[in-house]
Order: C-alpha cells, then sequence, then structure tokens
C-alpha cells in the first residue's frame, strides 16, 4: 500500500518538474515506464488467492489515502512552477 501511495505521489508531482515537461520521452518513462512499473509490481503482490477481504481493504485505503494526498501535493507545488505548468496547457 505505501509503494502505491508513494508512487502515486510521484505521479501527481511529476508534471510540474520543469526538466521533466522539457523533453518529450521523459514523462512517458518516467511515469509510465518507471512509476508505472513501481506501482504495477507492488499492487500484483496482492493477487494471491484466498486473501479477498484483505485486497478490498487495502485497495479502499489506498484510494483514501492517496486521493487526498495527491490534491495537497499539487497545492504544495512553487506557485511559478504551477503558472508554468498551466501556461504551457498541462491543466487541460
Amino acid at each position: 500500500m505505501a509503494i502505491n501511495v508513494v508512487g502515486s505521489l510521484a505521479l501527481a508531482l511529476l508534471p510540474h518538474v520543469g526538466v521533466v515537461r522539457r523533453h518529450s520521452l521523459l514523462p512517458v518513462f518516467l511515469g509510465t515506464g518507471i512509476l508505472g512499473g513501481f506501482t504495477t509490481m507492488s499492487g500484483a503482490a496482492l493477487l494471491s488467492p484466498g486473501a479477498r477481504p484483505l485486497h478490498l481493504m487495502v485497495f479502499v485505503a489506498t484510494a483514501v489515502i492517496t486521493l487526498p494526498l495527491v490534491r495537497l501535493a499539487g497545492r504544495a507545488v512553487a506557485p511559478t512552477e504551477a503558472a508554468d505548468f498551466a501556461e504551457e496547457g498541462g491543466d487541460e
């Protein structure tokens, strides 16, 4: 669960990093490749049969923790980075 929370937070902050936005392949490599693999592999650990109630609890807890955290992360971005992100059409 912690891996998914950290991965989601990193994915939320990724577009606000200027160097990532300036390269066309870097967001795909870091977001989909590295961070996507990071969170997918942690989710694959829940595929063991027989523990479905636990899996549902982990899924719900991850969503409850992650969604507000990602919202806060967006607000914690420096105003200049947020303005650059919006100016480049990132809020669409």
